[in-house]
């Protein structure tokens, strides 16, 4: 498990910790409020897993922090991550769904 700071919304880990953990699938969750999931921590995950295969298991795909809609900034990251790194798969919870099965 990976921990935050609920007060900033800042992981407390760095792309080092994914090239030292690795696995074939992650689970990352958070819907937005205080900036989880942090745009960096899926970043360095992407980043340090470049070009390996993995999925990723978010729990929401819609990132709402108070008044501020964050789902834009992971759209975008998805849309780079679909044509830069074809092997990173991403997989969310149904809305209409309170759990996810992870295969």
């Amino acid at each position: 498990m990976i921990g935050y700071s609920d007060s900033v919304g800042v992981a407390t880990v760095t792309e080092d910790f994914f090239r030292q953990v690795v696995a074939d699938r992650y689970v990352i969750s958070g819907n937005g409020k205080h900036g989880i999931p942090h745009p960096d921590t899926l970043n360095w995950l992407s980043n340090a897993q470049k070009d390996k295969p993995y999925h990723a298991y978010l729990t929401n795909r819609h990132l709402q922090d108070g008044p501020r809609d964050l789902t834009k900034g992971l759209s975008d990251f998805l849309a780079e991550e679909k044509a830069n790194q074809p092997k990173h798969i991403y997989h969310f919870r149904k809305d209409n769904e309170l759990s996810m099965t992870i295969v």
